[in-house]
């Protein structure tokens, strides 16, 4: 397991027992050697993209002092605090996880590309082994962005989860590192899949601090010359001080800025012109720009300048 898979895995540990203590039944110690075990399911699952189930008379014979085993898996794009949730709302789940002579269990987390979390989980009765016993939890550090509302990352384009892909436009439209609170905000946006990625980029154009303290700068450039501002411009423009909104009419540049900034944003060049005439005449109509966003997104010219 990844870092972030194993600690999912160890909330839906901590969650066994929380819900097994709530019913008056011992708590389960991690048994660390099913691991192996686990692990084969979920990738089987995640490879077949189909639920199934371990050879449980594995956990038998290659352990002998094992005397009972029990396994539960699951499917979701919910969050890890659902999993026991929906596995109490089936009863032969349920029995598996609220059964007394269960003394030891082992969390298994595969995150699919597409956000979906695979889940084994298998459970066991033996003597306790003060040496090689573990509360669940130990391991529990929650800490990366992506995993805050407990959910697999989801790969968003060039990127590995969405949080990167949040992360690099902070840089490029903000020229800025990410606040935690704003990167949390669209990584879970996105892994809930309530915003695309083009919403994600248009909504930095709109943003109160572009347009405070970089879009004034792109109009007045626009309004001045009908040259488009070099790169290093822009630059200057995304690490300067807010500067006053113009009191001339822009709306007449407002598309031109939105074209010139996603080129400058998310290519890191300004546009070439057919492409720019083409664009601006299409945000000119009132027409989205999402189109140019997603085309980007799945550029190789997009894709190798965010993996340099």
């Amino acid at each position: 397991m990844s870092v972030v898979e194993r600690a999912l895995a160890e909330q839906i540990a901590v969650d066994h027992n929380s819900a097994r203590t709530s019913a008056g039944l011992a708590p389960l110690h991690e048994f660390a050697p099913l691991a192996q075990y686990a692990g084969a399911n979920g990738e089987t699952m995640r490879s077949a993209q189909t639920l199934g189930h371990s050879e449980l008379i594995a956990l038998l014979d290659d352990f002998p002092r094992n005397m009972w085993a029990a396994e539960n898996s699951l499917v979701m794009f919910n969050p890890a605090s659902d999993a026991v949730g929906l596995w109490l709302d089936s009863e032969p789940h349920a029995k598996n996880l609220m059964a007394a002579r269960a003394t030891h269990l082992w969390v298994d987390v595969r995150c699919a590309a597409d956000g979906r979390m695979w889940v084994t989980t298998q459970f066991v009765e033996r003597d306790s082994d003060p040496t090689v016993d573990l509360m669940p939890g130990a391991e529990l550090t929650i800490s990366e962005p992506q995993t805050s509302d407990l959910r697999c990352p989801v790969a968003t384009g060039p990127f590995g989860s969405a949080d990167q892909f949040v992360a690099q436009q902070y840089v490029d439209f903000l020229g800025r590192d990410a606040d935690l609170e704003g990167l949390a905000y669209w990584s879970g946006m996105l892994n809930t899949k309530k915003v695309s990625t083009a919403d994600v980029v248009l909504n930095f154009l709109n943003s109160e601090e572009f347009s405070g303290r970089i879009r004034p700068h792109a109009e007045q450039a626009m309004l001045d010359s009908e040259t488009l501002p070099s790169l290093e411009t822009v630059d200057l423009w995304r690490r300067s001080a807010p500067r006053q909104a113009l009191i001339e009419d822009t709306s007449t540049v407002r598309a031109e800025v939105d074209v010139l900034m996603i080129y400058v944003g998310m290519l890191d060049r300004t546009p070439d012109a057919e492409g720019f005439d083409y664009w601006t005449k299409i945000a000119q109509s009132g027409a989205s720009l999402d189109a140019l966003v997603d085309g980007f997104m799945i550029s190789e010219e997009y894709a190798t300048r965010v993996s340099d």
